[in-house]
C-alpha cells in the first residue's frame, strides 16, 4: 500500500507554492494568456483553463456535432482559475476533412460576425480553489455556419486570436445520404479474439460522382482523435450504393472497458478512492491500478472515456465543485519499454509532460497527479513505445468490449474546392451486435 502521509507532504509543499503563486495572478488582473502558435485540434493551450466541455441540450459530452437544417446548438463552457473577469473571444474557422484550412473567406462560410465576445460567467462559490465559469451558446444570431463539414472553434483572450485559451472541433452535417454498419469480430486469424471491424456502406438517392477521390469516411472510436481512421477506396460502387469491407480496413482494437474514478464528493472517498484530505487544498488518492491485460474479458458498466462534472455534496456542480489534486498510481517493474501516459476524455487523449507517469522508487508504483473538478471520469493507461501508440499494454484488448462508433461522410462536390459532412451516425457495440453482425 502507497504510504499516503509521504504523499501528502511532497504534494502540499508543491501545491502551496503553485497556491500561492495563483494567488499572485489573481490580484494582477492585468496579466494576459501568453501568445500560441495555432494548432488545428482538440487543444488547451493555457494550463488556468479547465474542463472545457462541448454539450448538446439535454445531452452532455455527446459527439460535437450539429445539423445545419436543425435547430441544434451546443453549449461550449470551461473554467478558469485566474478567477477574475477577462475578455475573451471566439470565432469559428472553416476547415477540410483533414482539418487543414480551406483558406475559405469567412463570408463564404458564416452569417454574422466573423469574432464575437463571451459575456456569460460565474464565480465559483465557496471553493477552496476559486474560478470563473465561462458559457455560450453556438450556433448565435452574431455567428452562424452556412456550410457543412469542419469548424475549428478558437476561444482566446482581449480579441487577441494569438493569445489562445483552446481550440475545439465542431462538425457540422447535413444530411444527404443513409449509412448502413455492421461491427464483426476481425477477420484476421491473429486478431479475431481482441478486434472489432466495422463494415459500411453508403445510400444514395443522388449520383455521388467519382467516389474513389471524391469521397471519404471517417471512423472514430469512443470519440477518440488520436486512433481513428480514414477510408477513401470503396470496395464495390453501384448506382445507389458504395460499400467499404475490405477485409483488412477500418479493423480497431477492443480494448477494454475503462478504469473509473469517482470524485463527485470530497467529504467522504468513494469506492475507488483510497483517501481524501482536505486542508487549504484537497487531496485525494485513487486506488493502486494494476495492469488488466491478463485476465479474461468481464463487462464493467463505463462512459466510453467520457467525464460528467457531478457534485453530490452541493446543488449546483458547475459553481460549487471543488478542483481536487488527484494522485493516481500503477503497479509496474520500473524497467519497462516506452514511456506510460494517462489519458481519457477529460484531457483529450493527449500526451505531455502534465499526463506522463514517472516511476517512485519509494513506493515501486508509476505515479502522476492530475487536477481534476469533482465528477465522474473514465480514464485509461497508454503506451508509446518506439513513437508508436500501445492502448492495450495496462487493459487488454477483447472483442467483446462495449465501444461506441462514430461515422462520418465527406464529399467533395464537382467545381467546389470544400469538404461538406453529408452524413453521419453513432453506433455502439454490444455481444449482440458483434455476433450477428448487426447494424
Amino acid at each position: 500500500m502507497i504510504k499516503f502521509k509521504s504523499f501528502i507532504i511532497c504534494l502540499l509543499i508543491i501545491t502551496t507554492s503553485i497556491n500561492s503563486y495563483a494567488q499572485k495572478r489573481k490580484s494582477n488582473p492585468d496579466l494576459r494568456t501568453g501568445k500560441s502558435n495555432l494548432i488545428y485540434d482538440n487543444f488547451n493551450y493555457s494550463s488556468y483553463i479547465r474542463t472545457v466541455q462541448l454539450n448538446h441540450i439535454g445531452k452532455e459530452n455527446e459527439f460535437p456535432i450539429i445539423d445545419l437544417n436543425k435547430n441544434e446548438t451546443l453549449t461550449i463552457s470551461f473554467d478558469d482559475l485566474r478567477a477574475d473577469q477577462r475578455n475573451f473571444y471566439y470565432r469559428i474557422e472553416y476547415c477540410n476533412a483533414d482539418w487543414t484550412s480551406s483558406r475559405l473567406p469567412s463570408i463564404d462560410y458564416l452569417t454574422g460576425y466573423e469574432e464575437d465576445r463571451i459575456y456569460t460567467f460565474q464565480n465559483s462559490q465557496n471553493t477552496l480553489q476559486a474560478y470563473t465559469h465561462y458559457a455560450f451558446i453556438f450556433p448565435n444570431e452574431n455567428i452562424k455556419p452556412k456550410l457543412s463539414g469542419n469548424y475549428l472553434l478558437k476561444v482566446y483572450e482581449d480579441a487577441d486570436q494569438e493569445r489562445l485559451l483552446f481550440t475545439r472541433k465542431i462538425y457540422v452535417l447535413k444530411s444527404e445520404v443513409q449509412l448502413d454498419s455492421e461491427i464483426i469480430p476481425s477477420l484476421s486469424p491473429t486478431k479475431r479474439s481482441k478486434n472489432q471491424k466495422l463494415n459500411v456502406s453508403v445510400n444514395s438517392s443522388q449520383e455521388i460522382r467519382n467516389p474513389h477521390t471524391n469521397l471519404q469516411i471517417h471512423v472514430y472510436q469512443n470519440q477518440r482523435q488520436d486512433n481513428y481512421k480514414i477510408l477513401k477506396a470503396p470496395t464495390q460502387v453501384s448506382s445507389n450504393k458504395i460499400t467499404y469491407n475490405n477485409p483488412q480496413s477500418l479493423d480497431f482494437e477492443g480494448n477494454n472497458e475503462f478504469r473509473t474514478l469517482d470524485l463527485r464528493s470530497v467529504r467522504s472517498a468513494s469506492s475507488s478512492v483510497q483517501s481524501i484530505v482536505r486542508d487549504s487544498i484537497i487531496l485525494a488518492q485513487v486506488n493502486l491500478d494494476e495492469k488488466k491485460s491478463d485476465n479474461k474479458y468481464i463487462y464493467k458498466p463505463d462512459e466510453n472515456g467520457k467525464f460528467y462534472i457531478r457534485n453530490i455534496d452541493f446543488e449546483e456542480a458547475n459553481l460549487q465543485s471543488e478542483y481536487i489534486n488527484s494522485f493516481f498510481s500503477l503497479k509496474d517493474s520500473a524497467n519497462i519499454k516506452g514511456d506510460i501516459y494517462l489519458v481519457g476524455a477529460f484531457n483529450n487523449y493527449k500526451i505531455g509532460s502534465e499526463n506522463k507517469l514517472s516511476y517512485d522508487e519509494q513506493q515501486g508504483v508509476w505515479t502522476t497527479t492530475q487536477l481534476l473538478k469533482q465528477g465522474i471520469y473514465n480514464y485509461e493507461y497508454i503506451t508509446i513505445e518506439e513513437n508508436k501508440i500501445i492502448t492495450d499494454k495496462y487493459s487488454g484488448s477483447y472483442f467483446e468490449t462495449e465501444n461506441e462508433y462514430q461515422i462520418l461522410v465527406y464529399y467533395r462536390k464537382q467545381g467546389i474546392y470544400w469538404d461538406e459532412l453529408i452524413g453521419f451516425k453513432n453506433i455502439k457495440t454490444t455481444n449482440n451486435n458483434i455476433y450477428s453482425g448487426g447494424k
